[in-house]
């Protein structure tokens, strides 16, 4: 986490973090690093069918497989190149910040 170019941690609570004294205007960077694997999978396992395919995830989410099939009626599945992005698309939002401190119980 990062806050206005500093680097700084947060505190987990629940579905939320909450940083040590933010300021009015400061500006929060979340970074999450997501990495690519792939594992092979076989289809129609021993029989004459059997075909394996590559399928690649980035994070838990599938974004390929290969081999894909030459067929004129076989529908190309998993085509996410979006998703194999290295940055996210920025939204800009505001945020409500709390005048008070959070008690500690």
């Amino acid at each position: 986490s990062w806050v206005s170019g500093k680097e700084l941690s947060a505190v987990r609570i629940g579905n939320f973090l909450m940083f040590e004294d933010p300021k009015p205007g400061d500006k929060i960077l979340l970074q999450f690093p997501i990495r690519e694997d792939s594992a092979e999978y076989k289809a129609n396992s021993r029989t004459e069918k059997e075909q394996t395919y590559k399928c690649t995830f980035r994070g838990s989410t599938l974004v390929d497989v290969s081999t894909r099939g030459s067929s004129p009626t076989s529908y190309p599945l998993y085509l996410r190149q979006h998703l194999r992005k290295d940055k996210a698309p920025m939204k800009k939002v505001s945020r409500f910040l709390a005048e008070k401190k959070a008690l500690q119980w």
